[in-house]
């Protein structure tokens, strides 16, 4: 639909160019004759112009060359498209512009052959002798002829952005490109309109906050103004609207910006008034001897000033004359057999020059003949390809991944988008060989995780919750990072966010499919037809191309996957101690031993008996929050209980830093298919496989008490009454009270419930534990001061007695009616 939409364009517009041009070149203008003799035409070349008429009668030519050309190249297609051969020469693309510019020129370049030269009578007036005292009387009068009053206003307009988050401090970099915008407001500004900042937030956070956030950002810019133009600082008016004009499409760093509204006094320029040398009185009369005839043949000599359109025909006949030279060079180039692929027919090779739509951004990728894939990260917000050559394309990517001897670069990629490049089978023969710089995931959430936290390993955080190893490499802190993947709707604005924080980072995606970032056609011969505006700088350019058959050759140069994953060669040295080598009589380990999680008692995680220290400290807290919601949890609901009121966007980073925290820690001991947190079916939750956790086996033991027989009961509840510690006891989260009281209260009752079936001494064990974690609870010390007193035991009874009342006491609080009525009806004076 597109493509025909644009030939049908194309047609009308040839149309309209070859009847265009006759009509300008016969019309607007008329073939001159002026008359002229050799001694005139001299007189013109030595004076260094033309002769009149000569100019136009170059324009008429030109505009009739042009048409000719056009004809020429609208009959060439017509008879490529009849026969149907494909058209070599792509001549209308230049042509259609030029021609456009020719016609422009034609009708506005001025008449200059009708004009006759001016007689002897009609000579410039001597200014220097016409009413000298009307010049004495007004000395001032030259500066005066251009009045304030009569400049005119254009309005400007500035944009900063890049506030950082929740801030709206400038930074030296704001302050930096502010400096052009100052000096052109204390040149040129104009103190009848005022300076309007507007400050504006992205979409986080509540509107009344965010309102005032823009306020302030506008306050701060203004200020900034004010304090650099001094006493010549027109007026400035400041205004926030939050987040009530956003961008569309564009990233949150963006959002954050504030513009500047200014207007500027133009002046219509003078006149230039021609240089005349005022001669000396004494030597006058000599002068005009020795000048004689010469000096009126000089003032009979014509000077025409060329008309506009002749310089602009000039540059589109070079114009059209370069581009079939580039035409001509790119097919022969595109011809060349030797570079054709070998396995896919295609020629990845192919040097094509780039046509250059528009001025790239300043952060462009401009190719050279080829784009090279390594360059893509360069373009920060990611690119979508489509068409015919889009997957092989995809692949080439693959293959640089692949190279060994290349500088890397790292691909993630979701295994349903392996298996569409590579078939299922070509997948397979991949994960059986090592790929250390290409990562496959099982879901698309999954790659935007692991994108998420190479992200954050290549970004500075807190100076307090930042623990980056010193063990990582230089060579593994730049190397290019790229997502490979298919976008979905869901998915496209956490990938926009991701990717407009990555910022230098060498972070980008290339998406199979349309991008709001961007989106490439690259049809069959692997060329970008089709290229949206903030990619029109590639259009034209080679994508290189890999073919599923010349993929497999690359795999089969890998070493083998061993079963930890790692390859047989050149292993690079573990982050951590190896494990000990089994002895003869068991059994090798292949998997390494799943991490644990203790959330009882002071929160830990150990891999490898190595107590793991995290880069972000709310990575704990949500550790113990998922270790609590065994069968997932939504995000919204996580973050609601765990940071009540805040901000939800911050919320958000906070959550998504945090679990992403967890896999970087926990990536060297489990692998990368084994990830500690899993976010499938929109719920997040710990990797049961992967990470052990006593909360569940403490569950598990309390299931068995409530249900088995008393025996078993007391069997199960003993370790977990010996060594019970509260949940999270030394973190201050909040949310951690009822999880911590509801366990508490479920061990407690479990073990009251137990000591009623059991013998004296059993039940003794169990309640002299129950009382130490719980020492407020009346049930387990009434039970227990009535075995001791039943076994006679009344110091023990009394103990009991004692710690209960003084930890009541603690709390202002009184030992229940029944247990005081149990003391009184004892004989044993001490426990009263």
């Amino acid at each position: 639909m597109r493509r025909g939409l644009r030939q049908a364009g194309a047609l009308l517009v040839t149309i309209a160019l070859l009847a265009g041009l006759p009509y300008a070149a016969t019309v607007p203008l008329a073939w001159p004759t002026p008359e002229l003799s050799w001694v005139s035409v001299l007189a013109y070349l030595r004076g260094g112009s033309l002769p009149p008429g000569v100019a136009t009668a170059a324009l008429i030519t030109g505009l009739w060359a042009v048409w000719g050309l056009h004809l020429l190249a609208l009959l060439t297609e017509l008879t490529a498209r009849l026969r149907g051969h494909p058209v070599r020469t792509r001549m209308f693309g230049p042509l259609q512009l030029l021609t456009a510019t020719a016609i422009g020129a034609a009708l506005t370049a001025p008449p200059a052959h009708a004009a006759t030269p001016p007689g002897p009578a009609e000579a410039e007036p001597d200014t220097a002798n016409a009413a000298p005292a009307a010049q004495h009387a007004n000395p001032g009068a030259a500066e005066q002829d251009v009045p304030h009053s009569s400049g005119r206003l254009v309005e400007r307009e500035r944009v900063i952005d890049g506030f950082v988050y929740d801030s709206a401090a400038l930074t030296p970099d704001m302050e930096e490109d502010l400096k052009p915008t100052i000096d052109m407001i204390r040149t040129h500004g104009s103190t009848r309109a005022p300076v309007v900042v507007t400050g504006h937030t992205d979409a986080a956070g509540a509107s009344d906050y965010n309102r005032d956030l823009s306020q302030r950002r506008a306050d701060a810019v203004a200020q900034h103004l004010r304090s650099q133009l001094g006493d010549t600082a027109p007026v400035v008016q400041t205004r926030g609207l939050g987040a009530d004009h956003l961008l569309d499409g564009a990233p949150d760093t963006v959002q954050r910006r504030v513009d500047i509204s200014y207007a500027l006094t133009a002046y219509p320029s003078p006149e230039p008034t021609p240089p005349r040398e005022t001669p000396k009185p004494d030597s006058a009369p000599a002068q005009q001897e020795q000048n004689g005839a010469g000096s009126d043949e000089r003032r009979a000599v014509l000077v025409l000033e060329l008309p506009g359109g002749l310089l602009l025909t000039a540059t589109a006949a070079a114009g059209v004359l370069g581009g079939f030279a580039l035409g001509r060079r790119r097919n022969r180039t595109s011809a060349h057999p030797e570079e054709k692929d070998e396995v896919s027919g295609a020629n990845p090779g192919a040097h094509t020059e780039v046509t250059d739509a528009e001025t790239p951004p300043p952060d462009a990728v401009i190719p050279d003949s080829t784009i090279d894939p390594r360059a893509i990260v360069d373009l920060r917000n990611g690119v979508g390809i489509t068409g015919p050559g889009a997957h092989a394309a995809a692949r080439s990517l693959l293959a640089t991944a692949l190279h060994p001897d290349e500088t890397p670069l790292h691909v993630i990629i979701p295994s349903g988008d392996l298996g569409l490049l590579l078939g299922d089978e070509g997948a397979a023969y991949l994960a059986e060989h090592a790929t250390p710089a290409v990562t496959s995931t099982a879901s698309l959430d999954a790659a935007i995780t692991v994108l998420h936290t190479e992200l954050l390993s290549r970004v500075d955080g807190d100076a307090d919750d930042e623990t980056q190893p010193e063990s990582e490499t230089a060579e593994e802190e730049t190397a290019p990072f790229l997502l490979l993947a298919t976008p979905t709707p869901e998915h496209t604005p956490e990938i926009t966010t991701l990717l407009g924080q990555a910022d230098a980072s060498a972070i980008s995606a290339v998406l199979l499919g349309d991008w709001p970032g961007g989106t490439c056609t690259i049809d069959s011969t692997h060329t970008i037809t089709e290229a949206s505006p903030p990619l029109a700088h590639l259009l034209s350019a080679h994508w290189p191309a890999t073919g599923r058959d010349h993929f497999r050759t690359l795999i089969s140069d890998l070493p083998p996957r061993t079963p930890s994953g790692q390859s047989t060669a050149s292993n690079p040295p573990s982050p951590t101690p190896a494990p000990a080598q089994p002895s003869s009589g068991q059994p090798a380990q292949e998997t390494p031993a799943p991490t644990t999680l203790r959330v009882l008692g002071r929160i830990t995680l150990t891999a490898d008996g190595q107590a793991l220290t995290l880069r972000r400290r709310s990575a704990f807290e949500v550790a113990a929050y998922l270790a609590t919601r065994p069968d997932g949890v939504r995000m919204e609901r996580a973050i609601e209980d765990m940071w009540p009121g805040e901000n939800a966007a911050r919320a958000t980073r906070r959550f998504h830093d945090a679990t992403s925290a967890l896999r970087t820690a926990l990536r060297p001991f489990l692998g990368e298919q084994s990830p500690a947190v899993l976010h499938e079916n929109d719920l997040y939750r710990l990797n049961p496989e992967s990470v052990d956790v006593d909360l569940r086996h403490m569950e598990a033991a309390l299931s068995t008490a409530e249900g088995d027989t008393r025996e078993e009961a007391a069997k199960a509840l003993a370790p977990i009454l010996e060594h019970y510690g509260d949940f999270a006891e030394e973190a201050g989260y909040a949310w951690a009270e009822e999880p911590r009281s509801r366990l508490r209260r479920r061990l407690i009752d479990a073990a009251v419930r137990c000591a009623d079936q059991c013998g004296h001494d059993a039940a003794r064990a169990l309640l002299a534990r129950a009382a130490v974690i719980d020492p407020h609870h009346e049930p387990v010390h009434l039970e227990l001061i009535r075995l001791h007193l039943d076994t006679g035991d009344t110091r023990a009874a009394a103990e009991v007695y004692q710690a209960h009342k003084d930890a009541l006491h603690e709390i202002g609080v009184e030992p229940g009616r029944r247990i005081r009525d149990l003391v009184s009806t004892s004989s044993d004076n001490s426990l009263r």
